[in-house]
């Protein structure tokens, strides 16, 4: 009877490590921690190009040991191959934290963190094997170490985040569009560590991990803001949409991750609404996901989505949301059955936003610790899992 006892006792465990992975996952690649590259945060999302090829960094490996651009190329028996198409070596910038921009010519845009002449990052742009640095940060009134990646317009300019917001133009001049602390306090924002986002009149849209409301217990230098460029004339000029306060129906310090912008008809009007995660806040204080959406005198603002952590839930999301089909796709670094991080889902049913884990990592041979947002193509979604099994992370895709 004893031993029968535990036998169902470790049935019911390994279910529990198990019943998680309501999706299939394979690895694509893993890093080998050489001159391959190895471990991936790649705070935004995989590139992806009209064939199906994946483009990502990480943030250290490499012949050099400080990082790299890679490229996964799928093979016709359906395997995958990587290629290193950069090695980083310091003096052209080092420690990739963000993602990769492609332009319809297949050049990559990109940042770095640290080094490159001005020692504190670069923005960088790789055509074929050319890597050339179009900005070297100073952090002096340049700002530095950037850890999002650029996005590029219809003109070819480029834009991004580096303690402020900046732009390269087509003709490469670099300007800073937006200095954050001009306000007492810091209520405009400071520490933006996501990138920005664009909407079709041209406005910029991100987030700031502190100021704001100082008086958040998330943080003394307060728990950030979502906030609005606009450009009139030469000049542009900053909105705040919302201000975190780490409330139970609110969030703290949105951290990494990108916003993601939808419209939504209302009354045969098209509206915006914006979509984004917090790492802290919420009702468990574990981060939540949100969304805003345009009326006639503002935002209003709504969390979708409390997580609630370990072997439930995931925690403190840091990666850029991907919307497919009125469904919001992301991952947690922490949590899931086995606080190893997981991929989850937010949709909406009979009017309700709900939230499903749709695969949950062992931080064994399937990784684990996913930083990155996800790319979607034909159903399928794509990541980087930060490390696996204690070794340097891989490149999966999970079929859902």
């Amino acid at each position: 009877m004893t031993t029968l006892r535990l036998l169902l006792v470790l049935v019911v465990l390994l279910a529990s490590v198990s019943d998680v992975k309501a999706g299939t996952l394979t690895v694509l690649y893993d890093f080998q921690g050489g001159n391959d590259g190895s471990y991936p945060l790649d705070y935004g999302r995989l590139a992806r190009d009209a064939s199906g090829n994946l483009f990502g960094t990480t943030q250290f490996g490499g012949s050099c040991s400080q990082g790299t651009i890679f490229q996964l190329t799928r093979n016709a028996n359906g395997s995958w191959t990587e290629s290193v198409l950069h090695t980083f070596c310091g003096s052209d910038g080092s420690v990739p934290l963000g993602d990769v921009a492609l332009d319809k010519s297949g050049n990559i845009y990109g940042t770095t963190s640290g080094d490159g002449n001005g020692t504190c990052g670069t923005v960088f742009k790789l055509s074929g094997t050319t890597l050339t640095t179009l900005h070297a940060f100073t952090c002096l009134n340049d700002g530095g170490k950037p850890s999002a990646g650029v996005i590029l317009d219809s003109r070819g300019n480029l834009y991004g985040t580096a303690s402020n917001v900046f732009e390269i133009s087509r003709s490469g001049t670099f300007s800073v569009l937006y200095n954050f602390c001009q306000l007492p306090g810091c209520a405009d924002g400071s520490n933006p560590t996501g990138g920005v986002v664009m909407d079709i009149a041209g406005n910029l849209y991100g987030t700031t991990s502190n100021g704001g409301d100082l008086t958040c217990i998330y943080a003394a230098n307060g728990c950030g803001v979502v906030f609005k460029l606009s450009k009139t004339g030469n000049s542009w000029s900053e909105t705040v949409l919302h201000t975190f306060t780490g409330s139970s129906t609110d969030g703290a310090n949105p951290f990494y991750a990108s916003l993601t912008l939808a419209t939504q008809k209302i009354n045969n009007v098209r509206a915006l609404v914006i979509y984004g995660v917090t790492s802290a806040g919420g009702q468990q204080g574990n981060g939540t996901v949100f969304e805003m959406l345009e009326q006639h005198n503002g935002f209003s603002f709504l969390v979708i989505h409390n997580f609630n952590c370990c072997f439930s839930d995931g925690t403190a999301p840091v990666g850029t949301l991907t919307l497919a089909n009125g469904v919001l796709y992301g991952t947690n670094p922490q949590g899931g059955s086995n606080d190893s991080g997981a991929v989850f889902k937010v949709f909406r049913k009979n009017s309700t936003w709900q939230e499903s884990i749709l695969y949950s990592f062992i931080n064994g041979t399937d990784g684990g610790h996913p930083y990155s947002g996800l790319t979607i193509d034909a159903g399928i979604l794509y990541g980087l899992a930060s490390s696996d099994g204690g070794q340097f992370g891989n490149v999966f895709q999970l079929q859902p």
